[in-house]
């Protein structure tokens, strides 16, 4: 399986953690709000649409990017750290 196939499996049902289950204002039915995206919805089909959405998807591309940025530059910071150390 190429790499393209597996990271449109991962986006296509990824995010879904992101998204909390609540209770409306009454308590009465169940709604859903999206921590990445910042919106609510008031049933379960919405859920899914939106997770399956475009700026869901894109959302959570760019907040597994940046964490993956922040890991490669700590990593080459402890790398060139350990470089200074065992070169003197």
């Amino acid at each position: 399986m190429s790499v393209t196939l597996l990271w449109l499996d991962v986006c296509l049902d990824a995010g879904l953690e992101y998204i909390e289950e609540g209770m409306n204002d009454a308590g009465t039915a169940p709604s859903f709000f999206c921590k990445l995206c910042d919106c609510s919805f008031t049933d379960i089909m919405g859920k899914l649409m939106h997770a399956k959405g475009r700026r869901h998807r894109l959302a959570y591309k760019v907040l597994w990017l940046v964490l993956y940025l922040l890991l490669c530059l700590s990593f080459c910071h402890y790398l060139h750290a350990l470089f200074i150390l065992f070169s003197s």
